[in-house]
């Protein structure tokens, strides 16, 4: 079982669909890149469970917060670390296991056209990080967003 105590997804996708059969309600699933990255500690899980999901008929959303292989965010810890240095960003966090491919994988196979929504949760791991670090940890995780979508072809500034 997971470190949080989470159910597997299989378990989670069981419980789903009793609910939606109980209740007639249109209960979906959101997919956490970090989340399933660190659960299977592999970056291939999460598109496997992008696809279960979608089997199943309840995927909606998809977030993104990352995992580090080591470093100041951990190893395979549930930390946020943000996304790993791509072309146009600006925060520097090597030890990033999630990438703007990784990213691009889970849009090829649920286009954001067919999600409800689509996020990011990043955090910085110093309290002496500046406000402009911070920020740029965030404006990088939206380009992230928007060129892994396809939404824009070169990061906004």
């Amino acid at each position: 079982m997971p470190r949080k105590g989470f159910l597997t997804l299989e378990d989670e996708i069981i419980a789903a669909q009793a609910i939606n059969r109980h209740f007639g309600d249109t209960l979906t699933l959101a997919i956490n890149w970090g989340r399933s990255a660190i659960e299977g500690h592999n970056n291939h899980l999460p598109l496997q469970q992008v696809k279960q999901c979608q089997q199943a008929g309840l995927l909606s959303a998809l977030m993104f917060s990352g995992t580090a292989s080591q470093g100041a965010y951990g190893e395979w810890e549930d930390t946020h670390a943000p996304f790993a240095p791509f072309d146009g960003s600006h925060y520097v966090c090597h030890e990033s296991l999630m990438t703007l491919d990784s990213a691009r994988q889970l849009f090829n196979q649920a286009p954001l056209a067919e999600l409800n929504y689509a996020g990011i949760k990043l955090l910085s791991t110093s309290a002496q990080e500046s406000v402009e670090q911070r920020i740029a940890i965030i404006k990088d995780g939206l380009n992230a967003l928007a060129l892994s979508s396809g939404l824009i072809t070169t990061p906004i500034k």
